[in-house]
């Protein structure tokens, strides 16, 4: 995602950039609401290809983020787990 030339844009690079796990999925679902806004707006309309472009790049990245954040949560819970368990058997 270069330059923002959209109003839309801002909370998708706002979300795509995002390091903190704990405001990510907010972020995300700001970002696909706006994203959905936009193209309520745009329906029917058969001009603005390169928004249309733009918003389905946008949507597809913030879906593999929320991939990849979901498989990270899961990791995170499951080592957690894991180690809270290897303590208890470690201890006598």
């Amino acid at each position: 995602m270069g330059e923002i030339r959209f109003p839309w844009q801002k909370p998708v690079l706002s979300a795509l950039m995002e390091l903190n796990p704990e405001k990510l999925d907010e972020k995300i679902d700001a970002a696909l609401n706006a994203i959905e806004t936009r193209s309520a707006n745009l329906n029917g309309s058969a001009d603005r290809f390169d928004q249309r472009v733009a918003l389905q790049d946008a949507f597809n990245s913030l879906n593999a983020v929320k991939g990849v954040a979901a498989r990270e949560k899961a990791f995170r819970a499951s080592t957690v787990t894991f180690s809270a368990h290897r303590g208890e058997e470690d201890t006598p």
